[in-house]
């Protein structure tokens, strides 16, 4: 990583400082488009490109307004640097939460809130991370002041109401429900058999079913029912709670 970031580092001192910002802000985007995919390596790969093109055009934000050569930079410029620095730290935390990866997700809010202090987004992001350490007097410090910030936006999240208790953080997701139906030449008893050995009714199946991808905690319910005909039987299989979004791959 470090020998990408020289290289990288040695390849952008050939470039203007308008140069440096325009590149910037393309890989930005390119990072989001990566995201939207749900290709987060790649998504972090153009987000940390897009910080070491803009990394110390600006000494210190809001305070001094020229790039690291001495040089002025304009208001507008200025504008697109901060711009590209806090998205890209937002969207690595998400990218990292969505990993599991607690103490870097910390630090990359902390790097965003450093920008811009009262973003609900990344103090919600900030504030779910602790919560999975278990720090969880900063996680009601932080999903209080993300709620107070965007009340309409986070309304629609499940925070939990006594930290202490073993309650998920989340958002509720849009999801679907899948029904198929099988005929097998058999009877329910020796169908039942072949699909499981637990001693319990042996007219329904239920269990929770859930693909990594999906946010912590949440799973979808497969129900299983089977009706005997005569020496035939037929199979209803009924899974609710499926997030829309992998609908078509769940089938």
């Amino acid at each position: 990583m470090a020998a990408v970031e020289e290289e990288l580092t040695a390849g952008t001192s050939r470039l203007s400082t308008k140069e440096k910002i325009e590149r910037g802000v393309t890989l930005k985007v390119e990072g989001n488009e990566y995201f939207k995919k749900k290709d987060y390596r790649d998504a972090m790969k153009s987000y940390h490109k897009a910080l070491l093109h803009v990394k110390g055009l600006i000494d210190r934000p809001f305070v001094f307004g020229l790039d690291s050569a001495g040089r002025d930079i304009s208001e507008e410029d200025k504008e697109k640097i901060y711009q590209v620095q806090f998205s890209c730290y937002n969207n690595l935390a998400a990218c990292l939460l969505k990993d599991n990866r607690w103490d870097r997700t910390i630090h990359y809010c902390n790097e965003a809130l450093k920008i811009q202090p009262s973003n609900a987004k990344a103090l919600f992001r900030r504030g779910q991370a602790y919560f999975h350490l278990n720090d969880l007097e900063k996680a009601e410090r932080d999903l209080k002041a993300a709620e107070e910030l965007e009340p309409e936006e986070l309304s629609r999240c499940f925070l939990p109401t006594d930290l202490a208790d073993t309650s998920k953080v989340g958002c509720p997701i849009s999801t679907k429900k899948l029904t198929m139906k099988q005929e097998f030449l058999t009877t329910a008893e020796e169908l039942y058999a072949a699909l499981t050995e637990q001693q319990v009714s042996e007219e329904k199946i239920v269990m929770l079913w859930r693909f990594k991808s999906w946010p912590e905690g949440h799973h979808s319910t497969v129900k299983i029912t089977l009706d005997q005909k005569d020496d035939r039987t037929e199979l209803t299989l009924v899974q609710t709670g499926i997030p829309e979004e992998d609908f078509e791959r769940t089938k």
